[in-house]
């Protein structure tokens, strides 16, 4: 038992404890954080062991997990131990239909219905390295049209908001 929760990982894994390692190593070099890629991927158990342990070497560090289940988002902050998560599923997707003319603004009291609870655990983004930049011709072609969009996503709830390298500047990523 870790944490309370039964964890089906007895012996812990070689693998795990060497993915904790790399990560104290880091910690031990006083970066501010991870962004954990695909976080889902690995089970929540290995976080929920993990975090706790780089954060005592750290306590500073931020933990932000890349989930693309909104229906895992509560598992993933409350038994993962990530402090933030990359919501694009939800309000990213829903922003960016808007600005192509697919969906409503009324289609955002839902989500944050929905997110009721974790608002403040979200991290809003319009654009990111997986993505089409907003000045890019397959998404509105003109970074302007996106304001609107961008005021929505930066103040919405508690959540953090990312500018990605060259948002500011409309870059479109030809």
């Amino acid at each position: 038992i870790q944490n309370g929760r039964k964890t089906y990982f007895t012996p812990i894994p070689d693998t795990w404890v060497k993915m904790k390692d790399i990560l104290v190593y880091w910690a031990n070099k006083k970066v501010d954080g991870f962004r954990c890629d695909v976080a889902e991927m690995v089970p929540v158990e290995f976080w929920n062991w993990a975090i706790p342990q780089v954060k005592a070497v750290n306590p500073a560090l931020v933990f932000v997990a890349e989930i693309y289940n909104p229906d895992q988002y509560r598992n993933y902050i409350e038994v993962g131990k990530f402090d933030l998560l990359y919501e694009k599923v939800l309000l990213y997707d829903t922003l960016r239909q808007m600005l192509n003319g697919k969906r409503s603004t009324k289609d955002i009291s839902v989500i944050q219905n929905r997110l009721s609870g974790v608002n403040g655990n979200m991290v809003h983004f319009l654009e990111n390295h997986d993505e089409q930049r907003l000045a890019s011709p397959d998404f509105v072609g003109d970074a302007w049209k996106a304001v609107p969009a961008m005021v929505v996503s930066a103040t919405i709830d508690q959540g953090a908001v990312m500018i990605y390298f060259g948002q500011e500047v409309g870059e479109p990523g030809a």
